[in-house]
Protein backbone atom coordinates (compact mmCIF):
# COMPACT_ATOMS: atom_id res chain seq x y z
CA UNK A 1 0.00 0.00 0.00
CA UNK A 2 2.85 2.39 0.87
CA UNK A 3 4.41 1.65 -2.48
CA UNK A 4 1.15 2.49 -4.26
CA UNK A 5 0.89 5.79 -2.37
CA UNK A 6 4.44 6.64 -3.39
CA UNK A 7 3.62 5.93 -7.02
CA UNK A 8 0.49 8.11 -6.82
CA UNK A 9 2.51 10.95 -5.29
CA UNK A 10 5.13 10.77 -8.01
CA UNK A 11 2.57 10.63 -10.80
CA UNK A 12 0.62 13.49 -9.21
CA UNK A 13 3.74 15.64 -9.10
CA UNK A 14 4.48 14.80 -12.73
CA UNK A 15 1.02 15.86 -13.88
CA UNK A 16 1.01 19.09 -11.90
CA UNK A 17 4.45 20.11 -13.15
CA UNK A 18 3.88 19.15 -16.76
CA UNK A 19 0.24 20.17 -17.31
CA UNK A 20 0.87 23.79 -18.38
CA UNK A 21 3.48 22.72 -20.93
CA UNK A 22 1.88 19.74 -22.67
CA UNK A 23 -1.23 19.09 -24.73
CA UNK A 24 -2.48 16.09 -22.80
CA UNK A 25 -5.90 15.05 -24.04
CA UNK A 26 -8.65 14.40 -21.52
CA UNK A 27 -11.21 12.94 -23.91
CA UNK A 28 -13.18 13.42 -27.11
CA UNK A 29 -16.24 15.42 -28.13
CA UNK A 30 -18.40 16.23 -31.13
CA UNK A 31 -19.17 19.84 -31.98
CA UNK A 32 -21.81 21.10 -34.36
CA UNK A 33 -23.81 24.13 -35.33
CA UNK A 34 -27.31 24.24 -33.88
CA UNK A 35 -30.53 25.97 -34.85
CA UNK A 36 -29.40 29.00 -32.79
CA UNK A 37 -25.95 29.39 -34.35
CA UNK A 38 -25.56 32.83 -35.92
CA UNK A 39 -23.28 32.78 -38.95
CA UNK A 40 -19.82 31.73 -37.83
CA UNK A 41 -20.64 32.23 -34.15
CA UNK A 42 -22.46 30.42 -31.36
CA UNK A 43 -24.60 29.01 -30.03
CA UNK A 44 -22.75 25.79 -30.88
CA UNK A 45 -23.63 22.35 -29.51
CA UNK A 46 -21.01 20.13 -27.86
CA UNK A 47 -21.74 16.45 -27.28
CA UNK A 48 -19.22 14.93 -24.83
CA UNK A 49 -18.11 11.46 -25.92
CA UNK A 50 -15.32 10.40 -23.54
CA UNK A 51 -13.48 11.85 -20.56
CA UNK A 52 -14.53 14.08 -17.65
CA UNK A 53 -16.63 16.33 -19.88
CA UNK A 54 -19.39 13.70 -19.87
CA UNK A 55 -20.42 14.88 -16.39
CA UNK A 56 -20.65 18.57 -17.30
CA UNK A 57 -24.08 18.61 -18.98
CA UNK A 58 -25.80 18.44 -15.59
CA UNK A 59 -24.39 21.87 -14.72
CA UNK A 60 -26.36 23.52 -17.53
CA UNK A 61 -29.86 24.93 -17.49
CA UNK A 62 -32.55 23.03 -19.41
CA UNK A 63 -32.66 25.90 -21.92
CA UNK A 64 -28.99 25.43 -22.83
CA UNK A 65 -28.89 21.65 -23.30
CA UNK A 66 -30.06 19.15 -25.92
CA UNK A 67 -30.62 21.70 -28.69
CA UNK A 68 -31.23 20.28 -32.15
CA UNK A 69 -28.47 20.47 -34.72
CA UNK A 70 -28.48 22.62 -37.83
CA UNK A 71 -29.79 21.37 -40.18
CA UNK A 72 -32.36 20.27 -37.57
CA UNK A 73 -32.09 16.50 -37.78
CA UNK A 74 -32.17 15.47 -34.15
CA UNK A 75 -31.40 16.60 -30.65
CA UNK A 76 -28.25 15.29 -28.99
CA UNK A 77 -27.11 15.12 -25.35
CA UNK A 78 -25.29 18.42 -25.80
CA UNK A 79 -24.66 21.76 -24.15
CA UNK A 80 -24.57 25.14 -25.85
CA UNK A 81 -21.34 27.10 -26.08
CA UNK A 82 -19.61 30.06 -27.71
CA UNK A 83 -16.11 30.47 -29.11
CA UNK A 84 -13.63 33.01 -27.72
CA UNK A 85 -11.80 33.60 -31.04
CA UNK A 86 -12.91 34.89 -34.44
CA UNK A 87 -10.09 33.57 -36.61
CA UNK A 88 -9.89 29.91 -35.60
CA UNK A 89 -12.28 27.31 -37.00
CA UNK A 90 -13.75 23.85 -36.59
CA UNK A 91 -15.61 21.52 -38.96
CA UNK A 92 -19.27 21.10 -37.94
CA UNK A 93 -20.15 17.54 -37.00
CA UNK A 94 -16.53 16.52 -36.46
CA UNK A 95 -14.94 14.78 -33.48
CA UNK A 96 -12.04 16.39 -31.63
CA UNK A 97 -9.80 15.61 -28.71
CA UNK A 98 -9.85 18.20 -25.95
CA UNK A 99 -8.26 19.48 -22.81
CA UNK A 100 -9.38 22.21 -20.41
CA UNK A 101 -7.49 25.37 -19.46
CA UNK A 102 -7.85 29.11 -18.91
CA UNK A 103 -6.30 29.92 -22.29
CA UNK A 104 -7.57 29.91 -25.86
CA UNK A 105 -4.75 28.07 -27.59
CA UNK A 106 -3.80 29.49 -31.01
CA UNK A 107 -5.20 27.28 -33.73
CA UNK A 108 -5.25 26.36 -37.38
CA UNK A 109 -4.03 29.51 -39.15
CA UNK A 110 -0.62 30.39 -40.56
CA UNK A 111 0.75 32.31 -38.80
CA UNK A 112 -1.38 31.43 -35.77
CA UNK A 113 -2.92 34.22 -33.71
CA UNK A 114 -1.54 34.70 -30.19
CA UNK A 115 -2.87 32.63 -27.31
CA UNK A 116 -5.50 34.49 -25.33
CA UNK A 117 -6.34 34.16 -21.64
CA UNK A 118 -10.02 34.04 -20.74
CA UNK A 119 -11.28 37.39 -19.43
CA UNK A 120 -13.57 37.84 -16.46
CA UNK A 121 -16.24 39.55 -18.55
CA UNK A 122 -16.43 36.73 -21.08
CA UNK A 123 -16.48 34.13 -18.30
CA UNK A 124 -19.27 35.92 -16.44
CA UNK A 125 -21.44 36.35 -19.55
CA UNK A 126 -21.10 32.67 -20.40
CA UNK A 127 -21.87 31.60 -16.84
CA UNK A 128 -25.03 33.69 -16.80
CA UNK A 129 -26.12 32.33 -20.19
CA UNK A 130 -25.34 28.68 -19.49
CA UNK A 131 -27.07 28.60 -16.11
CA UNK A 132 -30.21 30.28 -17.46
CA UNK A 133 -29.78 33.45 -15.38
CA UNK A 134 -29.46 35.98 -18.22
CA UNK A 135 -32.70 37.94 -17.88
CA UNK A 136 -32.36 39.73 -21.22
CA UNK A 137 -31.61 36.58 -23.24
CA UNK A 138 -34.69 35.22 -25.10
CA UNK A 139 -34.20 31.54 -24.27
CA UNK A 140 -37.77 30.72 -25.30
CA UNK A 141 -38.41 33.63 -27.66
CA UNK A 142 -38.38 33.95 -31.44
CA UNK A 143 -35.27 36.16 -31.41
CA UNK A 144 -32.88 33.70 -29.81
CA UNK A 145 -30.69 33.29 -32.89
CA UNK A 146 -30.19 37.05 -33.17
CA UNK A 147 -29.43 37.24 -29.46
CA UNK A 148 -26.87 34.45 -29.90
CA UNK A 149 -25.08 36.58 -32.49
CA UNK A 150 -25.11 39.58 -30.16
CA UNK A 151 -23.82 37.56 -27.22
CA UNK A 152 -21.13 35.94 -29.38
CA UNK A 153 -19.91 39.35 -30.58
CA UNK A 154 -19.79 40.65 -27.01
CA UNK A 155 -17.68 37.67 -25.96
CA UNK A 156 -15.37 38.29 -28.90
CA UNK A 157 -15.14 41.96 -27.93
CA UNK A 158 -14.17 41.04 -24.37
CA UNK A 159 -11.54 38.64 -25.70
CA UNK A 160 -9.92 41.37 -27.80
CA UNK A 161 -10.91 39.82 -31.12
CA UNK A 162 -11.26 41.39 -34.54
CA UNK A 163 -14.95 42.10 -35.08
CA UNK A 164 -14.92 42.76 -38.83
CA UNK A 165 -17.98 40.49 -39.14
CA UNK A 166 -20.23 42.38 -36.76
CA UNK A 167 -18.69 45.42 -35.04
CA UNK A 168 -21.25 47.21 -32.91
CA UNK A 169 -23.67 44.25 -32.93
CA UNK A 170 -23.77 43.59 -29.19
CA UNK A 171 -27.42 43.94 -28.15
CA UNK A 172 -27.76 44.58 -24.41
CA UNK A 173 -24.78 42.43 -23.40
CA UNK A 174 -22.07 45.07 -23.62
CA UNK A 175 -24.14 47.18 -21.20
CA UNK A 176 -24.56 44.13 -18.94
CA UNK A 177 -20.82 43.65 -18.45
CA UNK A 178 -20.28 47.38 -17.90
CA UNK A 179 -22.97 47.30 -15.19
CA UNK A 180 -21.32 44.24 -13.63
CA UNK A 181 -17.65 45.31 -13.75
CA UNK A 182 -17.86 49.11 -13.97
CA UNK A 183 -16.25 49.41 -17.40
CA UNK A 184 -15.24 47.41 -20.45
CA UNK A 185 -11.61 47.80 -19.42
CA UNK A 186 -12.33 46.05 -16.12
CA UNK A 187 -14.31 43.31 -17.85
CA UNK A 188 -11.41 42.71 -20.25
CA UNK A 189 -9.02 41.86 -17.42
CA UNK A 190 -7.80 38.27 -17.23
CA UNK A 191 -10.01 36.23 -14.97
CA UNK A 192 -8.85 34.47 -11.83
CA UNK A 193 -8.46 30.76 -12.74
CA UNK A 194 -11.80 29.04 -12.23
CA UNK A 195 -13.71 32.32 -11.80
CA UNK A 196 -17.44 31.80 -12.29
CA UNK A 197 -16.61 28.09 -12.79
CA UNK A 198 -15.94 28.74 -16.48
CA UNK A 199 -12.96 27.50 -18.48
CA UNK A 200 -11.91 27.04 -22.10
CA UNK A 201 -12.10 23.79 -24.03
CA UNK A 202 -9.05 23.51 -26.26
CA UNK A 203 -9.90 21.34 -29.27
CA UNK A 204 -7.34 19.32 -31.24
CA UNK A 205 -7.44 17.78 -34.69
CA UNK A 206 -6.56 14.14 -35.35
CA UNK A 207 -2.98 15.17 -36.23
CA UNK A 208 -2.60 16.94 -32.88
CA UNK A 209 -2.79 20.48 -34.24
CA UNK A 210 -4.96 22.98 -32.30
CA UNK A 211 -8.44 23.69 -33.66
CA UNK A 212 -11.17 25.98 -32.30
CA UNK A 213 -11.65 26.75 -28.60
CA UNK A 214 -15.00 26.82 -26.80
CA UNK A 215 -16.31 27.96 -23.42
CA UNK A 216 -17.46 25.41 -20.84
CA UNK A 217 -18.82 25.29 -17.30
CA UNK A 218 -16.68 23.35 -14.85
CA UNK A 219 -17.87 21.64 -11.65
CA UNK A 220 -15.47 23.48 -9.34
CA UNK A 221 -12.82 26.17 -9.90
CA UNK A 222 -9.86 23.92 -10.58
CA UNK A 223 -7.05 24.39 -13.11
CA UNK A 224 -6.23 22.02 -15.95
CA UNK A 225 -3.47 20.39 -13.89
CA UNK A 226 -6.05 19.03 -11.48
CA UNK A 227 -8.19 17.62 -14.31
CA UNK A 228 -5.08 15.82 -15.49
CA UNK A 229 -4.28 14.67 -11.97
CA UNK A 230 -7.77 13.25 -11.57
CA UNK A 231 -7.46 11.30 -14.79
CA UNK A 232 -4.15 9.84 -13.62
CA UNK A 233 -5.51 8.82 -10.22
CA UNK A 234 -8.48 7.07 -11.79
CA UNK A 235 -6.11 5.00 -13.87
CA UNK A 236 -4.00 4.09 -10.85
CA UNK A 237 -7.06 2.99 -8.89
CA UNK A 238 -7.93 0.64 -11.73
CA UNK A 239 -4.42 -0.79 -11.68
CA UNK A 240 -4.63 -1.35 -7.91
CA UNK A 241 -7.92 -3.19 -8.23
CA UNK A 242 -6.53 -5.50 -10.89
CA UNK A 243 -3.57 -6.32 -8.66
CA UNK A 244 -5.90 -7.25 -5.78
CA UNK A 245 -8.25 -9.42 -7.85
Amino acid sequence: MKRLLLIISLVSAFFVMSAPAVDAYLGTLEIDQTIYSYGNGGEFGITPLTGPLTSVIGLYDANTTDIVSNPPVQSKPNFQTFCPETQVTFSPGSIYSYNISDWAIAGNLTPPPPDQQLTQGAAWLYYMFATGQMADYPYAGPNRQTAAGELQNTIWLLMGQNLDNGAGFFGPYEADVIAKFGSLANAEQAMTPGEFNVAILNLYNADGSPAQNQLVLTPVPIPAAVWLLGSGLVGLVGIRRRFKS
